[in-house]
């Protein structure tokens, strides 16, 4: 029994991974998600790394960035080096075209997802044996990968959801990795 893993399930619903019973992704060739039902996982997945840092057994701290978790309308901030100047994005969006509305919602997820690889760099330091199984990577370019997909929404739907499952199937490995090491 873990309050964690309880609290934030992850399962997945056909090509799609969900949290807490929100679909996360956006396939044309299946029934539509919701950008509210998208908002809602994303919140959750921000509710849940917030939660895995802030747990007082541990000392995992996000190089960076910053989680403002507000459910569906949630929002990540980047830190400045001063450490007083903070840059925020919103982690929700609903889809319709605008240019600096995708820009805000990209950036924050290429933030929620540095908070992941933060998180995963924090496991690999204290349980060597304990690899999350979709690598967060940098590619050439300087645009953060996981699992060899972008997280960034604007191309291949497909492509964009299954990176979504991978992010939240990583999640579920941080929560394990918790269980096992921090809240036991």
């Amino acid at each position: 029994m873990n309050v964690t893993n309880d609290t934030f399930y992850i399962w997945h619903s056909g090509k799609y991974a969900t949290i807490n019973g929100h679909r996360l992704g956006k396939l044309t060739t299946q029934s539509t998600v919701d950008w509210q039902e998208i908002n809602a996982a994303l919140g959750c997945a921000a509710l849940l790394l917030l939660t895995v840092a802030e747990n007082p057994r541990n000392d995992l701290k996000f190089s960076g960035w910053k989680i403002l978790a507000a459910g569906s309308f949630s929002k990540i901030c980047k830190v400045e080096a001063d450490d007083k100047t903070l840059t925020t994005y919103n982690l929700y969006t609903d889809g319709s075209f605008s240019l600096f509305g995708k820009r805000s919602f990209n950036s924050a997820l290429r933030g929620l997802l540095c908070c992941l690889s933060d998180a995963s760099q924090y496991v690999t330091e204290h349980d060597r044996t304990m690899q999350l199984p979709y690598p967060v990577e940098v590619d050439k370019r300087g645009e953060m990968l996981i699992g060899g997909l972008t997280i960034c929404l604007g191309g291949d739907d497909e492509a964009w959801t299954r990176a979504l499952k991978f992010f939240l199937s990583d999640l579920k490995w941080l929560v394990a990795f918790c269980a096992k090491h921090v809240d036991g």
